[in-house]
């Protein structure tokens, strides 16, 4: 083998080398976005469009999720009354590890408990608040419930106002989402979680203290390589049994997405809840954008028109453009298909009049827009009237009228014959005598 045979071996040993670990290197990367994580759900706010989705419809432990419906329900429900004080009683405590440090016969505002909650994902602030809007936990996780059914959260039952474990309580990372989208669309509680620290006043029995965001896509202080700058609120939290759970939105240009994680692990000190996140965002979009599927300015077919002499067919046009949030590969396999409501058409047509329908298969979606003319077509006089002798000469009545005339003629031939014999005979009856 001589040096020029050899560097080309050589070089496709190397690209070979390459190909191979691209292939090995490809399934860990997806592997490691499903295998550390129980569920995913990945939704465009502004097309209402789940961009992607990893085991979403599977019932998982409620976890640290039951700490956004109570924190969207205080603030619902006391958005107007923050400054109102509350003094915490003994059914108002809770044990955990996610705790403010609340005390009974302590005094402070609604404020401080509701950005506890939202902010920090303190679960005494939740049992706190609970109590005071229901009475009881019981009585708010009755609220909650209800709350899950409105927003449509058919697979979620709650048991605890915040993150705990039970055997009833279950949720999917699809409804999670659209607990998600409610809580972005609740301003107090958007701000409220997207705020760094709160530094809470004293009370009669603490100091003044000041609180940290407990998200790390949002808060740089406990764990700074996991800040996503395109994110924006919503929360975060873990329990035993649950996991890591978050919700997130995010937000590029005009594109905004819900980004829910269900089950996160932590593994070597990585929290893959957050990893997932900003991995399966940045996917979204990188891959996704608006595009033209169908151009107003495109004919799709051509229709055959008579009673013209100007042309034999018009084209037909989308009444108006198809744009549409696509993938790559959606928009390269778009599928187009029209329906026209004639086989042809008759002058006079008028430009822009509806001839038909197309429809547009995206993924999962299909798209029906009208076709319209794409010019108009005058009526040819002589035509036309060559028309109408023809369609009368076809029609029913021409054909009785001709039917008439012929059994009046054969009547009438009959009726001379009848009378020119009878006339014949007699005149010879009267010859013979």
């Amino acid at each position: 083998m001589n040096k020029r045979e050899t560097k080309k071996a050589s070089r496709i040993a190397a690209a070979l080398a390459c190909a191979m670990l691209c292939v090995l290197l490809l399934p860990l990367k997806c592997g490691a976005v499903v295998e550390n994580v129980s569920a995913t759900y990945v939704y465009n706010v502004e097309n209402e469009l789940c961009v992607s989705a990893f085991n979403e419809h599977a019932r998982l432990p409620v976890g640290a999720t039951a700490r956004m419906m109570t924190g969207l329900l205080a603030c619902e429900l006391l958005s107007d009354k923050l400054s109102d004080t509350i003094t915490i009683e003994p059914n108002m405590l809770v044990s955990g590890e996610s705790r403010l440090g609340i005390r009974e016969g302590e005094t402070m505002p609604l404020s401080d408990l509701v950005r506890g909650l939202v902010c920090s994902g303190y679960d005494d602030c939740a049992a706190a608040l609970a109590v005071y809007l229901s009475g009881s936990i019981d009585g708010f996780v009755r609220l909650m419930n209800e709350k899950a059914v409105q927003l449509g959260m058919s697979s979620t039952v709650y048991e605890y106002p915040y993150a705990a474990s039970s055997d009833k309580a279950g949720t999917t990372a699809s409804d999670t989402a659209r607990l998600a989208l409610a809580a972005s669309r609740n301003a107090l509680f958007l701000e409220i979680s997207d705020s760094f620290k709160y530094k809470l006043d004293a009370t009669n029995l603490s100091g003044e203290v000041t609180i940290y965001n407990c998200n790390s896509l949002i808060s740089p202080r406990s764990a700074p390589q996991y800040v996503n700058s395109s994110c924006t609120g919503l929360f975060s939290g873990y329990e035993k049994k649950a996991g890591y759970s978050l919700a997130t939105l995010a937000s590029r240009d005009e594109l905004s997405y819900i980004c829910v994680i269900l089950g996160g692990e932590e593994r070597d000190g990585v929290i893959y809840s957050y990893t997932t996140a900003t991995e399966l965002l940045d996917t979204a979009f990188e891959n996704y954008s608006y595009a033209t599927i169908v151009s107003k300015d495109t004919p799709i077919c051509s229709v055959p028109v008579t009673m013209t002499d100007a042309f034999d067919e018009i084209q037909a046009f989308p009444k108006e453009e198809l744009v549409a949030l696509v993938s790559k590969d959606e928009l390269s396999q778009a599928v187009v298909s029209y329906r026209l409501l004639s086989a042809s058409l008759e002058a006079p047509v008028e430009k822009g009049e509806k001839i038909g329908y197309l429809t547009v298969r995206v993924g999962t979606r299909s798209f029906t827009l009208e076709l319209v003319a794409g010019q108009g077509a005058e009526r040819s006089r002589f035509l036309h009237i060559m028309k109408s002798i023809e369609d009368f000469s076809t029609s029913r009545i021409f054909t009785a009228a001709v039917c008439c005339a012929v059994v009046l003629t054969v009547i009438a031939v009959y009726v001379d014959f009848r009378l020119r014999t009878g006339g014949e005979r007699r005149r010879r009856r009267r010859r013979l005598r």
